[in-house]
Formats: C-alpha cells, sequence, structure tokens
C-alpha cells in the first residue's frame, strides 16, 4: 500500500514520465488510485497491532487533535491551487484522531443529529461524491465560479441530496 502511495504522487508529479509516458493508460490507471483511501486503510492497519496503536493513540490522542485536524483540513479548500498532499494529511489525522479515542474533541459534534445523518448516507456519499462535484463544477463553471469555498458547500449539499435519494430508494434493496 504504501509502495502505491509513493508510485502515484510520483507519477502525479511527473516524476516518471520516462517509465509512465503522459496521457498513457498506465498512468492514467496509476492516477485514479485514491491516496487519502490508500493512507486509511495503511492507518487501519497500523491501528490494528498494538505497537501502532500505541504510537498513533501517543500523536493523536490527544483531545484537542480531531479539532485541530479538522481546522487543517478546513484550511486546505482555502487556496485554489494547494498541493493535495496537506489535504490528505489532514484526513488522515481527523479520521485517525476520530477513532484512537472515543472522547476526542468533536465527539459532541459527531452525535449532533445532522452529523450523525451525514454518517448513514456517507456510503453513498463515498460512492457519488465525485459526480456530484463534477456535476457542480461543470454547472459552477459555467457562471464563471471556480473557487473551493463556493464549490464545496453546493458540492456537498448536491452530493448529501443525492446519497439520501440512492439510500431510500436504491439501496434498500441490496441489504442483507
Amino acid at each position: 500500500m504504501a509502495a502505491m502511495v509513493a508510485l502515484r504522487i510520483a507519477t502525479g508529479y511527473g516524476w516518471l514520465q520516462t517509465v509512465l509516458p503522459p496521457d498513457s493508460l498506465p498512468t492514467r490507471i496509476v492516477l485514479s488510485v485514491a491516496v487519502p483511501i490508500c493512507l486509511g486503510a495503511l492507518l487501519a492497519q497500523a491501528l490494528h497491532t498494538s505497537v501502532g496503536f500505541r504510537l498513533l493513540h501517543s500523536i493523536l490522542g490527544q483531545k484537542w487533535t480531531a479539532p485541530f485536524a479538522l481546522v487543517a483540513l478546513g484550511l486546505c479548500l482555502m487556496p485554489a491551487r494547494l498541493p493535495l498532499w496537506p489535504a490528505w494529511t489532514a484526513t488522515v489525522a481527523l479520521v485517525g484522531a476520530s477513532v484512537v479515542r472515543e472522547d476526542h474533541g468533536l465527539a459532541a459534534l459527531l452525535r449532533f443529529r445532522p452529523v450523525a445523518f451525514i454518517g448513514t448516507v456517507s456510503y453513498g456519499m463515498y460512492l457519488l461524491n465525485s459526480l456530484c462535484i463534477h456535476f457542480v463544477h461543470v454547472v459552477l463553471g459555467s457562471m464563471g465560479v471556480q473557487y473551493p469555498p463556493v464549490i464545496f458547500p453546493i458540492g456537498l449539499a448536491v452530493t448529501v441530496g443525492v446519497a439520501y435519494v440512492s439510500y431510500r430508494y436504491f439501496e434498500p434493496h441490496f441489504s442483507l
């Protein structure tokens, strides 16, 4: 998994152009790897061992770590052309800080009904967010709006709405 993350990052920065030519199918496949998902898998694997859990708990287990990671992630949305790795790091830190201790600094927020609702429809959000964000980009882009702090809340609302429709009318047909 770590090698896949390294390959994805190196390809994204164009460091492997002699091996993976731009616009080739292998390059597109490598660039389709979602680094945050890979990092989340690495986090889960590390937390599954006692040594990894102790180490990560010492780093992410402070009560303030989850709110700090959320603020850091929010700041990553501000510049239009920020490199992706700070957002990836903040996302993994936020997830890690939220799972290593139950009473983290965002626990009350996560129990808030609208936020808990997001958890209920989160699978649909995971599956459909790219389509929804693309739709919002196209619609707002045609109006000349390309500023992430405007696109994000609208994209989030569209994603939640579409995920709810999926949760309510589509997903029940596949539950066990």
